[in-house]
């Protein structure tokens, strides 16, 4: 919470800097007109030998001149473009609520002296005092006190400082933002913290992982020298250049024009019109179904809702029994709620809110999704999808309609309104098997190997695909130690740089790209720490999301997160070669993205209710609602599949001729013939206005208690 409020804090004062300078646009733009003719005067009588103030007051009346400059003066923004002078007003309301922050919670600092440490508990003690700081040196007393001036940056220094005066709430504000930093890179700690805690705490004890080294069980991929390693991968850069070199023209998808500058072809659309002829037909053959009927189906075939077991007894329910369960995963999965899944069922709020406490616990999720995924895995239609070796993972964006600490402001994706993003893991055969609920401004890059890591289906992973906010070149290297193939899809490849190991030689047209030499000096130092770390996540000691975090926040001169990025870079050059070279590989990647966007849109079309506006505050609760989305989106994959299935056994019965190579082209991600919203009968008997409907009976209640949660309280008054 406190690094999202000081990231609005930050937010808001470079928001108030775009809006002032939209503001003053007209009136600088015609100020820059004016000063542009007097230093055009002063140019020509430089140049005519005239008088040039003479000159310069007969372009620009010298009484103009003088309110332009003060104008230009009190509409000036520092010469550096920065916004922490606006900063000031934005943290005023919040010192209070900041200090009680740093007063409560128990912070250690890795370093013997912390300069946000020192500087804030200088804070306090005056604070006791009811005084602030306002001079570098202080007297307390007897004593005379110096202000800890370390935690003031170049960037903070001259809204802090004039001499020896000490401007109080930025120097304050510096000393936040210096905390925040220390906090996301682990210099410093909190107590008795998970996430917060000393980076070596993450690890596998250092004894234990020496046996498992020593036995052969580190599960990891690279278990060679940091040596073996470099000139293994420094011959195959070589090699795989050499190979692009020659590929360079016509022929090829890598092309260089007359200046020298090079281009990649667009990858043309390579689905046949057969292929698209046939899904049509096979969805137009699929029966027409309510969704309730769908997960009655699903659930007869695979029996998902049996890992839904009581918190107490471990036991499921049975059959008709087990009926809420389903209702209870429609309403959390379809965004509508209890209350109006109650009003659409024969079930009661009170039965819905008891299956969904009792049974729907996070692991019985978990266990449901597992439990559907390997039954699409093994249905014969998804073998023309793949093996379950390959993933993708992307970012699902849901507003929020309350507020909520992981809600982000992102206007691309909301607007002026907030949000969060459900990051989802997709196997080749269709299905999520993997969601994780993240604030939309995080890195999407710190959650990747989490779902290659941790998840207990039959999905035998090597390859994963992203888009490029799923990329960075530590995830580039722990794929590597870890035996996962990354290959994320990289917004502008060819302004990409390609890294060699050693002085490389001249590759003709590709010396533009070839720019940067890998430190071997670093991989060879650290490669054994590489590997420990790596081990810790494979191991499960700790999930790869906080130390990936950990290593993105790490300041530059931390070694082992550099010789992680040095490892990335060159498992990243290998990808960016092949992706050069290979169409193939690019198409295949482009498609398993393409199916995933595919994915989002029908988990967009299930979260319906509220008109898609997530009205969950607490973290486990969105958790709770995106699992449910993502096990029925698993259910109607998994009845896809074997409808499609059917159809083509159909058409070929009927003697048309369907070949295996259009099958792949065929998505389970279609939604058209599936009821979605339930039924409204017009059976029912109706009243006239002499034979009304009665009113409920129901307890006398005080009209002053306030209003339920029916709606009443925004839709029963005007």
């Amino acid at each position: 919470m406190f690094d999202d409020v000081w990231i609005e804090v930050m937010r808001k004062g470079a928001a108030e800097q775009e809006q002032q300078v939209a503001d003053h646009a007209q009136d600088v733009n015609l100020q820059v007109h004016i000063l542009t003719a007097v230093a055009e005067a002063l140019l020509q009588a430089e140049a005519d030998q005239l008088d040039p103030w003479a000159t310069v007051y007969a372009a620009v009346p010298k009484e103009l001149l003088i309110a332009t400059v003060a104008q230009v003066k009190a509409l000036a923004r520092p010469v550096d473009f920065d916004y922490l002078d606006l900063v000031e007003p934005k943290y005023v309301p919040l010192r209070q609520s900041l200090l009680q922050l740093y007063q409560t919670l128990e912070f250690h600092a890795f370093r013997r002296r912390e300069p946000a440490l020192l500087a804030l508990a200088h804070v306090v003690r005056l604070a006791q005092r009811k005084q602030r700081v306002t001079t570098v040196t202080t007297t307390l007393g007897r004593t005379t006190v110096h202000a800890p001036l370390a935690h003031i940056t170049e960037r903070w220094r001259r809204h802090v400082l004039d001499g020896t005066t000490i401007r109080p709430n930025h120097y304050e504000a510096a000393a936040f933002d210096q905390l925040r930093a220390g906090l996301r890179s682990g210099d410093i700690a909190v107590a008795q913290s998970r996430r917060y805690r000393p980076f070596e705490s993450y690890l596998l004890p250092p004894d234990y992982w020496s046996h498992l080294c020593a036995t052969g069980a580190s599960r990891l991929a690279r278990t060679e020298d940091a040596q073996t390693y470099l000139g293994e991968r420094g011959e195959r850069i070589h090699t795989q250049l050499t190979a692009l070199q020659a590929d360079v023209g016509p022929t090829s998808g890598l092309t260089v024009d007359a200046t020298g500058a090079l281009s990649l072809a667009r990858l043309e659309e390579a689905v046949p019109a057969l292929a698209k002829n046939l899904s049509r037909r096979c969805y137009r053959l699929a029966p027409r179904i309510d969704l309730v009927d769908l997960l009655r189906e699903v659930n007869l075939w695979t029996g998902f809702l049996d890992c839904a077991t009581h918190q107490t007894t471990g036991q499921p329910l049975d059959r008709e029994e087990a009926l809420p369960l389903l209702a209870a995963i429609l309403a959390s999965g379809l965004n509508i709620g209890l209350t109006a899944m109650a009003k659409a069922t024969a079930f009661s709020e009170r039965q819905l809110a008891w299956a969904a406490d009792w049974f729907l616990h996070d692991d019985a999720l978990q266990a449901m999704l597992v439990k559907l995924d390997n039954f699409i895995l093994h249905q014969p239609l998804s073998q023309a999808w793949g093996d379950g070796t390959r993933s993708s993972s992307d970012g699902l964006r849901v507003r929020l309609g309350v507020k909520a600490a992981n809600a982000d402001r992102n206007r691309e994706y909301f607007d002026d309104g907030r949000g969060i993003t459900i990051y989802l893991h997709l196997a080749d055969v269709g299905p999520p098997f993997r969601q994780r609920v993240i604030s939309t401004n995080e890195s999407e890059a710190w959650y990747v190997i989490d779902g290659l890591c941790n998840h207990e289906t039959e999905f035998n992973l090597h390859e994963h695909a992203t888009d490029t906010g799923g990329s960075s070149e530590h995830v580039f290297g722990m794929c590597a130690m870890l035996g996962f193939r990354f290959t994320p899809r990289l917004a502008a490849p060819l302004d990409r740089t390609l890294w060699t190991i050693g002085k490389p030689p001249s590759y003709g047209p590709l010396d533009p790209l070839v720019k940067g030499r890998v430190s071997t000096r670093l991989i060879t130092a650290h490669w054994e720490e590489v590997k420990h770390l790596a081990g810790s996540i494979r191991h499960g000691t700790t999930p790869a999301s906080v130390l990936m975090r950990k290593l993105a926040a790490y300041p530059r001169q931390n070694q082992v997160a550099q010789t992680l990025g040095e490892i990335g870079k060159v498992e990243q050059t290998l990808h960016l070669i092949e992706w050069f070279r290979d169409e193939t590989y690019r198409r295949r990647v482009e498609v398993r993205l393409d199916r995933h966007e595919g994915a989002n849109a029908l988990g967009r079309a299930l979260f319906f209710g509220r008109r898609g506006i997530m009205r969950d505050r607490a973290f486990q609760e969105q958790m709770h609602r995106a699992s449910c989305l993502v096990i029925l989106m698993a259910a109607v994959i998994a009845w896809n599949t074997v409808y499609l299935t059917d159809a083509i056994e159909s058409l070929r019965s009927q003697g048309v001729a369907i070949a295996d190579d259009p099958l792949p082209h065929i998505a389970p991600l279609g939604w058209r013939h599936i009821n979605f919203l339930g039924r409204y009968s017009f059976k029912s008997p109706i009243y006239d206005l002499q034979n009304r409907r009665p009113l409920r009976s129901g307890t006398i209640v005080d009209l002053d208690e306030p209003p339920g949660d029916d709606g009443t309280d925004t839709q029963g008054y005007w």
